[in-house]
């Protein structure tokens, strides 16, 4: 038992000699001093408030201890030291201030000081002097926090900006914290004081981002700052359609196509959905139509001689919403139909009147697979057109002659299909030459 008791002494006077090892030797006798200054403060400590109640400050001035006192006057949820500064100068001396945390048992400058006056009262519980080892940080910020669509993964979104309480940049590392607030940080990554994008952007699946970092200062001192980041949508709305006007063929079948709609649109690879708009007595004409999804379809069995031309509404959205209103115009073409015979004059009078002066046939153009043939009524081949008739005959013959008044006969032949042929007459009337 004896053995026991020189073990356990043993080792409480090495504890001891430790724990005074680690206190500084601070000691001050008020009776060398004249006069006095109080001052009421907390301590921080790589910008956190210390609670420790053995944590102390000391005042120097001109290198000696002035006074000393500990962090152990708890006021609500703080830890006052209430400092008492010792001079014989009564007033301009510097003083200096050094803080000591007893869990790491270092003694570190203070970065704020005071000149002595006596009598001075400097501090209050409500907005006391801080004892600091260094500026408290006061803002995290990102110099960006929007991102645009389509950015991709790669792209540097931002740089961060750390002050301190006097606006100044600080110096730091920068972590992400993990948590609930952190999100979307698998999305992006740090390197240096840069925050860089991990994936692509597409604002239709996901419209912002938030994102929780730590700065952590070179004197350790440390602020976190939760960040919502957000995507700028760079979809510009469309600005025309294209195939515009389209063509349906008349006597077509229900159900035909007649047009791909595509919208003019800047923004690459964007999606549009078109609809048939507008109220029925304003634009009728929609019914004759269906969409399916970029196809143009006929609704209906168009006739030409009933309606050879339709206006109809069409919108377009493009796939964040931005539309598009455009007036389509659709024309029926008309179909040869040889029960109804060829639509052309049958008499000119080429005078240059600007009246019957050409022998026109309706629609000319549907005729581009014909070739033209005039005979007199001998028989005599006065004039032929091998390739697409332009309506521009005139009575002038191959030769360059105008023929005379009279009766000529015409032959307007299919070369594919000689079924389709068709054939007339038509009279020349030329004015009396005298």
């Amino acid at each position: 038992m004896k053995i026991l008791r020189l073990i356990y002494v043993f080792f409480a006077l090495l504890t001891l000699q430790e724990i005074t090892a680690q206190t500084p030797s601070w000691t001050i006798n008020p009776a060398n001093y004249q006069y006095t200054m109080s001052v009421i403060g907390v301590g921080l400590f790589d910008c956190e408030q210390t609670g420790d109640s053995n944590d102390m400050v000391a005042a120097f001035i001109n290198d000696s201890l002035a006074g000393f006192a500990k962090f152990n006057t708890i006021i609500g949820s703080n830890a006052y030291a209430f400092l008492t500064v010792y001079s014989n100068v009564p007033a301009g001396e510097i003083i200096e201030y050094k803080l000591f945390d007893s869990s790491s048992s270092q003694i570190e400058d203070a970065i704020l000081g005071d000149v002595f006056q006596q009598n001075a009262s400097i501090g209050t519980a409500i907005t006391p002097f801080e004892f600091k080892t260094d500026f408290v940080l006061s803002s995290l910020s990102l110099l960006n926090d929007t991102i645009y669509d389509y950015s991709s993964a790669g792209d540097t979104v931002s740089s961060l900006l750390l002050l301190n309480e006097l606006m100044a940049q600080e110096q730091a590392s920068y972590t992400f914290v993990n948590d609930s607030s952190g999100i979307d940080n698998l999305k992006f990554s740090l390197i240096g004081d840069y925050l860089i994008l991990e994936e692509t952007v597409d604002i239709l699946v996901q419209e912002s981002y938030q994102i929780h970092i730590r700065a952590t200062s070179l004197t350790g001192c440390v602020l976190d700052e939760i960040f919502t980041i957000s995507v700028f949508n760079t979809n510009v709305p469309p600005t025309d359609i294209i195939q515009n006007p389209a063509y349906v063929d008349e006597n077509n079948s229900i159900g035909a196509f007649i047009a791909l709609l595509q919208a003019v649109d800047a923004t690459p690879i964007d999606y549009h959905n078109f609809e048939l708009v507008g109220a029925a007595d304003i634009w009728p004409d929609n019914e004759a139509f269906i969409i399916n999804y970029d196809e143009l379809l006929a609704n209906k069995v168009f006739d030409y001689e009933e309606q050879n031309e339709f206006r109809i509404q069409i919108e377009v959205k493009d796939a964040t919403g931005n539309s598009y209103l455009d007036t389509f115009t659709v024309i029926v073409v008309d179909e040869i139909e040889s029960n109804e015979g060829l639509k052309a004059p049958n008499y000119i009078s080429p005078n240059g009147d600007g009246v019957n002066d050409f022998f026109i046939i309706e629609n000319v153009e549907l005729y581009f697979d014909y070739s033209l043939y005039f005979y007199n009524d001998n028989g005599n081949l006065v004039y032929s057109n091998e390739g697409a008739y332009d309506n521009s005959w005139n009575g002038i013959s191959n030769k360059g002659q105008e023929l005379p008044s009279a009766t000529y006969f015409f032959y307007f032949v299919n070369r594919i299909n000689e079924a389709e042929n068709f054939k007339g007459k038509v009279m020349i009337e030329r004015p009396t030459k005298y």
